[in-house]
């Protein structure tokens, strides 16, 4: 038997379709699209006619077999502890609560869907259990839900299997509940040992922004981030380029602490998964 892991990393909405099966039905966007045939002379001739189309889950299936069964079979993920990750994969009991419910819900209809035992083991250092569970030859986990920092880096030492081969047998990472950029991103010679998606809320949970001053893009005289990012420019080159040529020895005592004025500040904390 094999013994690697598949791994899953942190992304987006908790409320969208789980791994394998993507059954909740949430809408994810909307499209409306307006069509009128041209004018005639006569009012009478002219008709208008509208087509809305509404994106949802449940407009895309998945491609599992309908008479998909695994017999009961537990499968088992292990993931994060923190604080910061509480309620992302694991709940005990609904509690009315938005995003709560739509957890256990998501796991409730993978279970019914698929005749399988979703169980969690919430741990703090995930990736040593990995490593010692695959160097053991053991198959207590069949996933793993860790950061990008942590988890990436050991991809190299074979824990995992190829995501874009031929197992796990029913995975498709085309399809829209998973982050087709990431994958792109992240693949080397036709390989990809780590996915990210909508069973994930992490990506907006923890996302962060860039805020510009514009005063003083102006007074030192640097690009628009706005412009630079609507033609396709805006890097993270560019933003160190341009956080690098603005600084104030405000305390002029030739030394750079915390009374100088900077080009980029950031929290100590900051989303290095996202």
């Amino acid at each position: 038997m094999n013994k690697k892991l598949i791994s899953l990393l942190l992304a987006a909405l908790l409320t969208a379709p789980a791994f394998l099966t993507g059954c909740s039905e949430n809408k994810e966007n909307s499209d409306t699209k307006t069509q009128t045939n041209t004018p005639s002379a006569d009012p009478a001739e002219q008709v208008e006619v509208e087509e809305e189309t509404e994106f949802t889950r449940a407009s895309v299936k998945d491609d599992l077999p309908d008479d998909l069964d695994f017999n009961g079979q537990e499968l088992l993920f292990l993931a994060r502890s923190k604080a910061w990750f509480d309620g992302e994969m694991y709940v005990e009991e609904l509690n009315g609560e938005t995003l709560n419910d739509a957890v256990y819900d998501r796991d409730t209809k993978v279970e019914e869907r698929l005749n399988v035992v979703v169980n969690y083991s919430l741990q703090d250092d995930t990736n040593a259990l990995i490593n010692k569970n695959v160097t053991a030859g053991a198959d207590e986990y069949a996933f793993h839900v860790g950061s990008a920092v942590d988890t990436v880096q050991y991809g190299i030492k074979g824990n995992y299997y190829n995501l874009l081969g031929e197992h796990p047998t029913y995975l498709n990472l085309s399809q829209p509940w998973w982050s087709q950029y990431y994958t792109q991103q992240e693949s080397v010679a036709g390989k990809a040992f780590f996915a990210t998606g909508d069973l994930f809320f992490s990506l907006i949970k923890l996302a962060f922004v860039t805020y510009a001053n514009m005063k003083l893009v102006d007074d030192y005289q640097l690009e628009s981030p706005y412009t630079l990012v609507r033609e396709g420019k805006w890097t993270f080159d560019k933003e160190m380029e341009m956080a690098s040529a603005v600084y104030v020895d405000n305390n002029g005592n030739g030394t750079r602490d915390a009374a100088d004025s900077y080009g980029m500040t950031m929290g100590g904390l900051i989303g290095l998964d996202v």
